[in-house]
């Protein structure tokens, strides 16, 4: 499929299953061409059929997103053959059902990395262009899980605090520049198969918003959607 190089260009990463994936389609379908990010490209090589159906070209990338330089290449890479980069959705998470005294560092570290410094670096990587544009729009998918009382969840709630605190800083920091950065944070998992693998894991019940899955897939892509056409601080998805 060849690119009208006139259509705009958005970043999903963790576009191989669930929100990411519904994130990606709707982008399609507001006339956005997309590079994927996500470890499995077999995942996302069939999401990119769905998205040639809908009019959309895309790129495919399979990358370890906690590896710097993996970041720095996939940007360059998609910067190289699509000449521009307008939305960066930083979608890929990770949590772990585990008290933090009893956690394994690795799994803390990896968490730290691919839920916070990922969606900084790749900001950073994306913004030179986007600032000497003067226009483009980074949206970062968090939680309400920051607010809500689990304690197996505390390393996944600091992530998600911090890059809550980091949309605002950034935020006001390019106030006047034509680029902006919002937050959508959803009140329950989108996939409940996520919830039931976390317990299953973990050993570990979940209760309330968190584990109901109340919030579709379909649901978090459309207001991603809407906060960039709106242009808002944050949006808190609540049923």
């Amino acid at each position: 499929m060849t690119r009208d190089t006139d259509r705009p260009v958005a970043i999903v990463t963790g576009a191989s299953r669930s929100q990411g994936r519904a994130i990606a389609l709707r982008l399609a379908r507001e006339g956005y061409d997309l590079s994927l990010a996500a470890r499995s490209e077999e995942a996302m090589r069939d999401l990119q059929q769905d998205l040639a159906n809908e009019g959309a070209y895309s790129l495919v990338t399979a990358v370890d997103l906690t590896d710097c330089e993996e970041r720095k290449v996939f940007v360059a890479r998609t910067l190289a053959e699509m000449g521009r980069v307008d939305i960066l959705v930083n979608n890929a998470a990770v949590s772990s059902l585990v008290k933090f005294v009893d956690a394994e560092w690795e799994d803390v570290s990896h968490q730290i990395d691919l839920n916070l410094e990922a969606p900084m670096h790749l900001s950073h990587l994306v913004l030179g262009d986007m600032v000497n544009r003067g226009s483009g729009k980074i949206v970062n998918i968090s939680s309400i899980a920051t607010s809500a009382s689990l304690p197996v969840l505390t390393t996944y709630r600091t992530t998600r605090s911090g890059l809550e605190y980091f949309t605002k800083a950034l935020r006001s920091e390019l106030e006047g520049t034509g680029v902006s950065v919002t937050a959508v944070l959803p009140s329950g998992i989108a996939d409940p198969r996520m919830t039931k693998s976390l317990e299953a894991g973990s050993g570990v019940r979940l209760e309330g918003a968190v584990a109901m899955g109340i919030v579709s897939a379909t649901k978090i892509a459309n207001d991603v959607v809407a906060v960039i056409k709106n242009d808002k601080v944050e949006k808190v998805l609540v049923a």
